[in-house]
């Protein structure tokens, strides 16, 4: 009867993979890279990078890469 996975955070975990993605290839990062400016491992990354995954990017990291990638 009650539905254990929710679509919308399905979306909202698809929307911040995607978004991971895009900001990855905009600024030509590596997995390694994004590990260093958000103090994660390289592997913690590439687990967020997997869209099969339900191991998203946290919200508060994604932010933090965007802000990160604004020139200063």
């Amino acid at each position: 009867m009650g539905a254990c996975f929710n679509t919308d955070d399905y979306t909202d975990m698809t929307n911040r993979t995607e978004q991971l993605h895009q900001l990855m290839a905009t600024h030509g990062l590596t997995a390694e890279k994004v590990g260093e400016l958000l103090n994660r491992s390289p592997q913690t990354v590439r687990i967020w990078r997997c869209k099969d995954d339900k191991r998203q990017i946290p919200e508060h990291a994604l932010e933090l890469l965007k802000a990160k990638m604004v020139p200063a």
